[in-house]
């Protein structure tokens, strides 16, 4: 792949980040503009995303009559009527406009993303996947790190501009699209015969690496949203508020570039060791009284497991030998990661309507998460250990 092949492929996945992060210390703003009770900003965070979750399959289909890269920029294009409308709402004062804009913006950014990862896992060299994957994540990574400051910021100046960041994104990854190799139309091909053992290993493989990835965002951008709600509550500066919550972002880019690094036969490990951390972190955040150092550090120790995880599993899922397989099972991961992002503001905004219930659901949830990641492999596990 050529040097400038790459800049589309960083910065379209940004859209869905973006137009996520960059909310997240907005939102007790906007529920207060607009008269909305906590619930309701929950829901006007994660309305971006579950469009996203919806719109991935029709991209697929789309992909499949014309070609991804067309598809990518109909995407885009989408993106910028959603920022176009969102932005009327400076004039109009319209909570309408913003759900409406909102919505077409995470339905472009949803389907641009869950494509971005497709054309890399069918197009990208072997050789070359999984260097860009963790270019990926890291890109992700930085944005999701800058996205709560510029969103701190943007409230000295009116969170109505927010859209205006997406519109800009879209416009210059519109610019450097052309620039793409043209692949071909994604087609059904026979399928291969395939034996029972590989069928096997390749679902388990699925069943881990989709909950690995959801447990990770869910208990990240969960916490994001009660960290924005209690960071407000205290009487936080904005700019402050946004360094701490672009904090743990700023961790999981550091601990991504090493995922480049693992080898296949040190993957269970490595699973192994960030559930765990995981497991132990939720232990401390349930049993020590919260605080605001104890709260970063919980969210430091999720995004520093994360940035290990999540390319991981997109590089681990990129290798499953049948292409049109991988490339559905390569959307069906973007989907889970949104499902994560999507449900997390939801789950945590009705838990926090109860001292306590955050750090206990927390806690049951990262239990269930370590069984989902674990139980699949748990026969090869127990060969390795004998083996040894």
């Amino acid at each position: 792949m050529k040097k400038i092949n790459v800049i589309p492929l960083l910065l379209l996945p940004t859209l869905i980040v973006i137009g996520n992060s960059m909310y997240i210390p907005l939102i007790p703003f906007m529920q207060e503009s607009y008269n909305l009770s906590q619930s309701g900003g929950a829901w006007l965070l994660s309305l971006f995303t579950l469009a996203g979750v919806l719109c991935i399959p029709i991209g697929q289909l789309m992909a499949q009559k014309i070609t991804i890269k067309k598809t990518i920029q109909i995407s885009c294009v989408v993106v910028l009527i959603g920022a176009a409308l969102s932005s009327l709402e400076i004039e109009k004062s319209s909570l309408c406009l913003v759900v409406v804009g909102r919505t077409l913006m995470g339905a472009g950014a949803g389907s641009v993303t869950a494509l971005t990862y497709m054309y890399t896992a069918l197009y990208v060299e072997t050789i070359e996947k999984k260097r860009v994957f963790g270019f990926l994540e890291q890109s992700n990574g930085l944005a999701k790190m800058v996205s709560p400051l510029l969103g701190s910021l943007l409230i000295y100046v009116g969170w109505s501009y927010a859209p205006f960041v997406l519109f800009v994104i879209a416009i210059v990854s519109l610019c450097f699209i052309p620039k793409l190799k043209e692949p071909k139309r994604v087609e059904k091909t026979k399928a291969k015969q395939v034996s029972a053992k590989k069928t096997r290993n390749d679902f388990v493989r699925i069943i881990s690496d989709f909950s690995l990835s959801l447990s990770h965002l869910f208990l990240l951008y969960g916490l994001l949203f009660y960290a924005s709600y209690h960071f407000s509550f205290i009487g936080m500066i904005p700019a402050v508020k946004g360094i701490l919550l672009g904090l743990p972002f700023l961790v999981m880019v550091t601990t991504a570039s090493l995922s480049r690094k693992i080898t296949l036969n040190k993957q269970m490990t490595i699973k192994v060791g960030m559930m765990t951390l995981l497991l132990i972190a939720s232990c401390v955040f349930f049993f020590v009284p919260s605080s605001v150092i104890l709260l970063c550090f919980y969210l430091c120790v999720i995004g520093t497991s994360a940035g290990v995880a999540l390319p991981l599993a997109s590089n681990n899922l990129a290798n499953i030998e049948n292409e049109l397989f991988r490339s559905r099972i390569v959307a069906g991961l973007t989907m889970a990661r949104f499902i994560g992002i999507a449900t997390a503001p939801l789950f945590y905004g009705r838990w926090m309507q109860k001292e306590g219930l955050v750090e206990l659901f927390g806690l049951m949830f990262t239990v269930l998460a370590c069984l989902l990641v674990f139980l699949p492999n748990f026969r090869q596990m127990i060969q390795r250990i004998t083996q040894k």
